[in-house]
């Protein structure tokens, strides 16, 4: 009844893409996948980062970012700071 023991219905991503293309850091105001000990097995968890956090670009295959906030977006930043 908790939801601890529901299985996650989406399959694990194919590939983690962190290294693919061009390389976009964990900044402040970026978003991520969340995955474990295994790279390629993010596919429902993600995150803002409220601070730059450089280290996961390079734990465990790295976290890839897939959106960041616009900088000029005050507002946006405002909440990620509350």
């Amino acid at each position: 009844p908790d939801g601890s023991a529901v299985d996650n219905p989406l399959k694990p991503i194919p590939m983690n893409e962190t290294k693919q293309g061009p390389m976009i850091s964990n900044t402040r105001g970026t978003a991520a996948f969340g995955h474990w000990d295994v790279p390629d097995a993010g596919n429902s968890d993600w995150f803002i980062n409220i601070k730059a956090n450089p280290h996961l670009d390079d734990a465990y295959g790295g976290y890839c970012v897939f959106a960041a906030v616009d900088p000029a977006d005050s507002a946006s930043f405002r909440t990620i700071d509350a």
